[in-house]
C-alpha cells in the first residue's frame, strides 16, 4: 500500500473505530511512529480547512498519549459523521423507539437498525428486537414520505387516494407538515384546530401509509399565515397519546388511581384536590375536544368520572349506554 492508500485508510479508520493505538498502527503500516505522527498530521489539516465557525480545538484528539481519536465536537460543529456524536446507549434508545413505533415495514426498520447498531456494544439487544419485529403493512413509508417532504419544500399539492373506514376518496392538497403520533406518520394540510372526525372527505390529517397512488403536483407558492399552520408538537401537548384535531377544551376529571397517568399525559394540568383516603384525586387540564381525548376518557374505565365540560360528560354516558345495547344481543345463539 502506497502512501496515499494509507492516509486513506488510516482516515476510515478513524471514521470506524472510536480509538486508535499509534502502536497498533506501527505494525499494521510497518511503519515507524514518526510516519504515523505525519499521517495523522496531514489529515488535521485537512479537516482544520473546514474551519466549522473558527473551531480552535484539534479535530484529532490524542488521549491518552498515544492513541488517536476523532473530536466528537469538532464533528459536530463541522456537520460530519453526527450518529458518531451519539453514545452507545443513546443510539439503542434511539433504536427502540424505531423498532416500537411499529411504523415501518420490516425491510424500512432493517436498514435502521443496521445503520444505527453498527459496531454498537448494545447489538445483541437490538437484534433481538429486530428478530421479534412484525410489520403491520408492506407499503414503505418512507418512500411516501419523500415526496410529501419534497412537496413541502418546493410548495407544491400532492394528489392521492385515501381510504378510512371502508371508504375510499380521492383528494389534492397543499402539504404543510409531516409528523409521528401513536403509531403512524401523518402529513397535516390545515391547523390542528381544523375538522378530524369521522366525515372522510372533509379531512385535514392524514396517516401517511394509507395514501396510494401518490405524487406531487405542481403548484403556485403561497404563505401559511401562522394561526393557520399545524402545530404537531402542541397537538401532542393537548391530546396525550392521540394527535386528533380539535377545538381548545378544558377539562375537569375525578381520577380513583394514581394521578400520574393523567398529568404525564396531559402537561398542562392542575391538581385542584386530593384525598389519599378514597385515592380520588380532581385534576383540570387542557386539552381539544377531537375524538382522541373521547377514546383516551373511555379507555379509562372506571378509574375516571368526566366533571366539566358538560356536554362531554353526557358524551361519555351516551357512548356507555350504546356499549351496553351491544352486550345485550346474545351473540352465541
Amino acid at each position: 500500500m502506497n502512501s496515499k492508500e494509507r492516509l486513506l485508510d488510516l482516515f476510515l479508520c478513524l471514521i470506524k473505530h472510536k480509538k486508535l493505538h499509534k502502536s497498533d498502527l506501527i505494525e499494521k503500516y510497518q511503519i515507524s511512529g514518526l510516519s504515523v505522527q505525519r499521517d495523522i498530521n496531514s489529515i488535521k489539516n485537512v479537516l482544520r480547512d473546514l474551519n466549522p465557525k473558527h473551531f480552535e480545538d484539534s479535530p484529532i484528539l490524542s488521549i491518552p498519549k498515544g492513541t488517536y481519536s476523532l473530536n466528537p465536537e469538532f464533528l459536530l460543529h463541522a456537520g460530519l459523521f453526527n450518529l458518531r456524536q451519539l453514545s452507545d446507549t443513546e443510539l439503542l434508545a434511539i433504536a427502540q423507539l424505531v423498532v416500537y413505533s411499529k411504523a415501518f415495514t420490516k425491510e424500512e426498520v432493517t436498514r435502521l437498525i443496521t445503520v444505527l447498531s453498527q459496531d454498537n456494544a448494545n447489538q445483541d439487544l437490538l437484534k433481538n428486537a429486530l428478530y421479534h419485529y412484525s410489520e403491520r403493512f408492506t407499503d414503505p413509508v418512507l418512500d411516501k414520505i419523500t415526496v410529501i417532504t419534497e412537496a413541502i419544500q418546493n410548495g407544491d399539492y400532492i394528489s392521492f387516494d385515501y381510504s378510512k373506514n371502508f371508504k375510499t376518496e380521492k383528494f389534492i392538497k397543499k402539504p404543510l407538515i409531516v409528523f409521528f403520533s401513536d403509531l403512524y406518520f401523518y402529513v397535516a394540510t390545515d391547523s390542528h384546530e381544523s375538522e378530524d372526525g369521522i366525515h372522510l372527505e372533509n379531512l385535514n390529517k392524514f396517516r401517511i401509509n394509507n395514501m396510494r397512488n401518490l405524487h406531487s403536483i405542481k403548484g403556485k407558492q403561497q404563505s401559511i399565515d401562522y394561526a393557520n399552520r399545524p402545530q404537531p408538537g402542541y397537538l401532542a401537548h393537548l391530546t396525550g397519546p392521540f394527535s386528533f384535531y380539535g377545538k381548545p377544551l378544558e377539562v375537569t376529571i375525578d381520577f380513583y388511581y394514581d394521578p400520574v397517568y393523567v398529568t404525564d399525559r396531559f402537561p398542562d394540568h392542575e391538581i385542584l384536590s386530593q384525598n389519599i383516603e378514597t385515592g380520588i384525586t380532581r385534576i383540570k387540564f387542557r386539552s381539544n375536544d377531537g375524538y382522541g381525548l373521547k377514546m383516551w376518557l373511555m379507555m379509562q374505565g372506571k378509574q375516571l368520572k368526566v366533571i366539566k365540560p358538560l356536554h362531554l360528560k353526557q358524551f361519555i354516558l351516551d357512548e356507555i349506554k350504546e356499549m351496553q345495547t351491544h352486550y345485550l344481543v346474545d351473540d352465541e345463539k
